[in-house]
């Protein structure tokens, strides 16, 4: 769009949206995000339940290949990825450990979808070289 290539990569991410969970449902306000860094995952509230996602090591991330050497093809719109909760379960079973309630809920979703990341796993911000008054902020998913 502006002629600028920002190195990025795409990696499948997923996350877990579950059923009504009663304790969830019975709460006035609503819960703040958790970003649990040690369990590598994020929990917020979603409706009357709960969404759960990874951060994933690099070892079990999966990166979109073909759009690393091909780019994204053209027709790419709002398709999602087939899920597999196998390479997330240890994110999960940490959320369950540090928010019991969780297990109560069952998976109503799994969203499984593009995200990209700087080669760095760092967030690329700031103004970018060679283009007048043009700031990115790109690449942390």
């Amino acid at each position: 769009m502006a002629g600028v290539d920002i190195p990025l990569v795409p990696i499948h991410h997923q996350y877990v949206v579950t059923s009504t969970i009663p304790e969830v449902k019975a709460l006035k306000k609503e819960l703040p995000v958790i970003r649990d860094l040690d369990g590598s995952y994020y929990l917020r509230q979603e409706r009357t339940g709960l969404l759960v996602g990874p951060y994933e090591t690099e070892h079990k991330m999966r990166l979109q290949d073909d759009w690393i050497t091909e780019g994204v093809p053209p027709d790419f719109g709002r398709e999602l990825y087939e899920s597999d909760l196998d390479r997330i379960s240890d994110n999960l079973e940490s959320a369950m450990e540090l928010v019991p309630v969780l297990a109560k809920g069952d998976i109503q979703s799994v969203v499984a979808g593009p995200i990209t990341y700087s080669p760095e796993n760092q967030a690329l911000l700031g103004p970018c070289y060679g283009v007048h008054n043009y700031w990115v902020m790109c690449g942390f998913g």
